[in-house]
């Protein structure tokens, strides 16, 4: 029961709610193409039809989370752009320019993906006022520019933090040996957890997204769909698991070592 009421309260969150209906998604798209790819029932197996739209819809909730905003979107990337918001307290000051290229590189992405989105669901009203950019379908694989850049950045980005998470560790190391330095090494420990996976999740992220760049009928296009749907199914259980266990990116709040423990600890080494 405890589960369960752990799982409710965290999907009253939009992010927690987009991240299951995204997994649901590709989950249905990867057992499609692995059944069409197995060839046993034919192209037209009913039950790989079936997941397939399954998926698509999946996708179009996505579209329209992203749509309306919230935890993401034009407004919430503009409000980074001008205020840092996103910055999670980490000191490096490169990390304020690639937080402010990353909200540039995910505007346009949200700006060609709405367009798209709109193009998509109204094909007779706003669709063709579209055809003179290439279609809905051609803003969407244009929008995807803006979000292997962000990924690429958000790669980047992490390592920089780790860096700087490096040389907190290494300070925190020589602090006497107290509860707030333990207390404070398991808050490093944690987010050093947090942000491997990130890098994980932004090269899941970044390697579909290359094929998705890419023009229809492309000689580069060479991920087949079951991969393409395997690598983001991937990325949506490593999320989901971060997400679960309530891992960050930002630069951990570290306890201060309490005067009097500090003294208990110098008088017992000596």
């Amino acid at each position: 029961m405890a589960g369960l009421v752990k799982f409710n309260r965290l999907h009253e969150q939009q992010y927690a709610s987009d991240k299951l209906v995204k997994t649901v998604g590709f989950a249905a798209g990867f057992v499609a193409a692995m059944r069409q790819r197995v060839g046993w029932h034919g192209p037209d197996d009913p039950v790989a039809l079936g997941l397939q739209q399954i998926a698509s819809q999946c996708g179009n909730v996505g579209y329209a989370l992203r749509f309306h905003g919230g935890y993401s979107g034009l407004l919430n990337e503009l409000e980074n752009f001008v205020n840092i918001s996103f910055l999670g307290g980490w000191k490096d000051p490169w990390l304020k320019v690639l937080v402010r290229l990353q909200s540039a590189a995910l505007m346009q992405y949200y700006l060609f993906e709405n367009v798209a989105f709109l193009g998509k669901v109204t094909p007779g009203w706003i669709g063709p006022k579209l055809a003179k950019w290439g279609g809905a379908s051609e803003l969407f694989r244009k929008s995807c520019w803006g979000w292997g850049l962000c990924c690429f950045l958000d790669i980047i980005a992490t390592r920089r933090k780790q860096a700087e998470l490096a040389r907190v560790k290494r300070n925190v190391t020589t602090w006497p040996r107290t509860p707030a330095k333990d207390g404070a090494l398991a808050l490093i420990a944690r987010t050093e957890r947090a942000l491997s996976i990130n890098v994980a999740r932004m090269a899941l992220f970044f390697i579909p997204n290359i094929q998705w760049s890419l023009q229809a009928g492309s000689r580069f296009a060479v991920q087949p769909e079951w991969l393409l749907q395997g690598l983001s199914l991937i990325e949506c259980m490593t999320g989901y698991y971060a997400l679960w266990n309530g891992l960050s990116c930002s630069r951990p709040a570290l306890p201060m070592p309490d005067r009097a423990d500090h003294l208990r600890a110098s008088q017992k080494d000596k």
